[in-house]
């Protein structure tokens, strides 16, 4: 809970003074920290281990953190996430901060693409993250020379074969001539 109180007498001077020193800036009295609450103060990020690249049908996270102007996390604050393009499915788009000013999304590969994943609070705090969606490496056919090769040496082995069966039964079936 954020409370702006009065910090009392200044040894120096005297003179009595609030805790809250301006628009948007409070000291925090559970903490002692100078928070920044103004909107253009927030910083949102993403966290380093949220994931750059996954394949096609696999769960992928992305993690953020709000903080103020002096890198203090900041609690409860609605976030929201969507993708372009579309081929994201996310399971939620909108969560809240926690107590380190942390939140985690979730979503399923649903498209191979190059995405940006945009995060975004109500106050404008945003930031994109980059995600590269492949397909399955199964679904690759892989050609080289040797491949070729042997493919080739198959049918002449089969042509061969099935030339030598066809005139083998040929020559079973022909009647000889009446004496």
């Amino acid at each position: 809970m954020n409370v702006s109180l009065p910090l009392g007498c200044c040894a120096t001077t005297g003179v009595s003074f609030p805790l809250s020193i301006g628009s948007g800036r409070e000291i925090v009295a559970d903490t002692g920290r100078l928070v920044d609450f103004g909107v253009a103060r927030q910083h949102l990020e993403f966290n380093t281990t949220s994931t750059t690249a996954a394949k096609l049908g696999e769960e992928v996270a992305f993690g953020v953190q709000l903080t103020d102007s002096y890198g203090n996390p900041i609690e409860g604050v609605a976030v929201t996430i969507s993708c372009h393009p579309a081929g994201l499915d996310f399971g939620e788009v909108e969560s809240q901060t926690d107590a380190n000013g942390q939140v985690t999304f979730s979503a399923l590969a649903m498209a191979a693409s190059d995405y940006s994943i945009i995060v975004e609070t109500l106050s404008g705090a945003n930031a994109t993250w980059t995600l590269s969606v492949h397909g399955p490496e199964s679904e690759k056919i892989h050609l080289d020379s040797k491949t070729i090769a042997g493919f080739a040496a198959g049918m002449i082995v089969a042509v061969g074969v099935a030339a030598t069966v066809g005139y083998m039964l040929g020559k079973r079936r022909r009647k000889k001539p009446p004496a």
